[in-house]
């Protein structure tokens, strides 16, 4: 049957005519006669059009035909797309992060083990007919995800989408797709991170050495705003209320408005970072609740913005386990002298409303109410600084030594492999006074029996780039010690180094548990990262500040074991 046969006869099952087929499919009356008599054959994107209006004049005339039976009809001459194993999973994996899939949801949907699944993911196992696995993944993710949030993801106009079955197929198509280029949040969140210098940070216009503000600056309260950009003003607002009110305040922030549509108004960002600097300076501290129940990369998106003000120690995060709500947006900013509220619709930022007011009524109303809010939340990135040194260490001789695969990502050599000869000499080269000796000693001592008390019951992978001499010569190599605070670092010579590097090798070779890669991209010079497999993710600093951010939010988690991931020895 030719495709000229299947459009008559589906023009007669739906019981239109060939002109309210143009009107509901979006193709030209001539280009449809065209078709209709045989002299021209549809593109992929006209056969589309073609079954989606076939569909909806279906809903209209001929309600027993389903949409599956009109696609199933025009599928023999549908181009089906090449299939790439590991393009198709590299591509799956995205869209589970990016659109925060439910993975159990999923597997049910396909009629899989969840650890089956998850093996697919991890390039472990293949179905045993890709194609069907794709129809059957993009189904289920157009059913569960709006027009909106999927358009944003494959780079297709929303209202291209519509109905389900349609935006089905384009995902099918984007699946296959080896030209996506995703944003790697979490990359820059680890790079900002690794080039952040708090001094640089604080003598720029971010943190003002003098924060004054002038009384005729006070505003005029209670003040309403309406709309998304005049909620951006009301949080200015309500900053610099609270930093000119000469009370060291505790300030509690819940704001789930989407971050990315903060963080474009770059202008907006500016002002916005220099007036919670503001509030810091006059010396508040800040409780943020970050909204996690959304896509994994708009969540790093929104620590991108925090991680400098993380680095001051007087700010605190949090996130709610329990926040099923996709309805509303929220803000509840509250300090001990001003309060700003609102809400809006969720995709309706613009019609929001909010309201900035000092009122001993709405004061004593909110304070409770963020109270309770707060007591439902849980850590989300636990900070250690240099007065956390004991907590610190209580962190590493409890769960440190739990068990679970490590991965680790260094930035220099792990010290718990650096011989005893070496150490001496590179104490003496760096002119270390004595009691810095004996602190560096009884560090690396400590850290040695960590790992051998960890590989007693888990592995272990180390990733490492491995310096060549002439790499090294370009500027001075450090030994991290940020594990004891310590923010200079022991330097190498390239011998010290190469003997350190052999050492690590035979340790390798020594221990069946530990796994040495040192074919990893040199990526960061300032901050180490350790996983521990669905249990933590510990991201230490050398330097500028030397300090520490714990993470057990099983997304961020699960984002970092994909980042630090080691590829497959050949």
């Amino acid at each position: 049957m030719s495709f000229a046969d299947v459009l008559k006869l589906y023009l007669n099952k739906t019981r239109c005519t060939a002109k309210e087929l143009s009107a509901a499919s979006g193709i030209s009356a001539s280009a449809l006669s065209g078709y209709r008599s045989g002299k021209r054959v549809p593109d992929q994107e006209q056969i589309e059009k073609l079954i989606c209006g076939f569909v909806r004049l279906a809903g209209e005339k001929a309600p027993e035909l389903d949409e599956a039976t009109v696609r199933d009809a025009f599928s023999a001459y549908c181009e089906k797309p090449k299939l790439n194993y590991q393009t198709v999973i590299k591509n799956l994996n995205v869209a589970i992060n990016a659109l925060d899939i439910n993975v159990s949801g999923l597997s049910r949907a396909l009629r899989f083990d969840s650890s089956y699944l998850s093996r697919i993911r991890s390039g472990q196992r293949k179905p045993a007919d890709l194609e069907k696995f794709i129809i059957e993944t993009a189904e289920y993710i157009a059913r569960t995800n709006s027009a909106s949030i999927i358009s944003e993801l494959i780079g297709q106009p929303a209202e291209e989408l519509v109905p389900v079955g349609r935006c089905a197929s384009k995902l099918c198509s984007w699946f296959s797709s080896e030209t996506i280029r995703q944003r790697d949040y979490l990359g820059e969140l680890l790079h900002q991170l690794d080039a952040f210098n708090i001094e640089t940070y604080m003598s720029d216009a971010h943190f003002p050495q003098t924060a004054h503000i002038q009384e005729s600056e006070k505003l005029s309260l209670p003040k309403y705003y309406y709309g998304f950009d005049e909620m951006k003003k009301g949080e200015l607002d309500f900053f610099r209320t609270v930093a000119s009110s000469g009370v060291r305040s505790t300030v509690y922030m819940c704001n789930s408005i989407p971050m990315e549509a903060l963080t474009s108004d770059a202008a907006y960002m500016r002002k916005w970072m220099q007036s919670i600097a503001m509030m810091i300076m006059k010396g508040a501290d800040i409780h943020m609740i970050h909204d996690v129940d959304r896509p994994s990369d708009e969540m790093m998106l929104g620590l991108m913005s925090w991680i400098p003000l993380y680095m001051t120690g007087k700010v605190t995060s949090f996130y709610l386990p329990d926040a099923s709500n996709r309805i509303y947006c929220h803000t509840d900013y509250v300090s001990d002298t001003a309060v700003l509220y609102g809400e809006c619709i969720r995709g309706y930022h613009n019609e929001g409303k909010y309201c900035l007011t000092q009122s001993d009524t709405e004061l004593a109303y909110y304070q409770k109410r963020i109270r309770r809010l707060f007591s439902k939340t849980k850590p989300l990135v636990k900070t250690y600084r240099t007065e956390d040194k004991e907590a610190f260490n209580h962190f590493e001789n409890s769960e440190g030594l739990s068990g679970g695969a490590r991965i680790n990502v260094l930035s220099s050599l792990p010290v718990y492999t650096l011989p005893d000869d070496v150490l001496e000499s590179m104490l003496e080269n760096n002119s270390f006074k004595e009691v810095e000796k004996t602190a560096v000693r009884s560090y690396i001592s400590r850290q040695r029996n960590m790992t051998q008390a960890i590989l007693e019951n888990a592995e272990i992978c180390d990733k490492v780039y491995v310096l060549n001499e002439k790499e090294f010569s370009k500027e001075p190599v450090y030994l991290s010690l940020s594990g004891m605070f310590l923010e200079k670092g022991l330097r190498y010579t390239y011998q010290e180094y190469q003997r350190h590097l052999d050492a690590t090798k035979q340790f390798a070779q020594a221990h069946l548990g530990y796994d040495l890669h040192t074919d990893a991209v040199h990526t960061f010079k300032n901050i180490q990262i350790q996983v521990n497999a669905g249990k933590w993710v510990l991201v230490s600093k050398n330097n500028a500040p030397a300090i520490h951010f714990v993470i057990k939010h099983s997304k961020m988690i699960h984002a970092f074991e994909d980042f630090c991931r080691p590829a497959a020895k050949q």
